[in-house]
């Protein structure tokens, strides 16, 4: 992927402040395009693209100083933009909702607790129930 570098545009000129970007990432830029402007000691100038392509990254934010031959942004194929991705998909939980972990269902088998028959919870009374016939 063609970087975009800070270019010299003096012979006296050590670095330069990007002052304003004119394109955003994602934008299609083409050879000659202006993407930016550069602040030097003596003028602003234009910071054109030397490739076609997309602009995937702005790597320098607006007002910052930058030595010559600094990489301002990356222009590519699409492939490193967030707009030309697909959404990830969501993460799927695998934790139970407290719903579904709070409320047994007719669906879901409830184990019995360890050491404690299943058949012995189905034939004997639960504690405080009246068998018929003690009154």
């Amino acid at each position: 992927m063609p970087e975009v570098v800070m270019p010299r545009l003096s012979d006296t000129m050590e670095e330069g402040v990007l002052s304003r970007w004119l394109k955003n990432e994602g934008d299609v830029v083409r050879q000659g395009d202006v993407i930016g402007e550069i602040d030097t000691d003596k003028a602003t100038m234009d910071l054109e693209s030397f490739d076609d392509g997309i602009l995937e990254k702005l790597l320098v934010p607006e007002g910052t100083t930058v030595a010559i031959g600094q990489p301002l942004a990356v222009i590519g194929d699409g492939s490193g933009t967030g707009r030309t991705r697909p959404p990830a998909p969501a993460p799927v939980s695998t934790v139970p909702s407290v719903q579904e972990a709070s409320v047994p269902s007719a669906s879901k088998p409830v184990p019995a607790p360890a050491g404690v028959d299943p058949q012995r919870l189905l034939s004997s009374p639960s504690p405080g129930a009246r068998l018929p016939g003690t009154d």
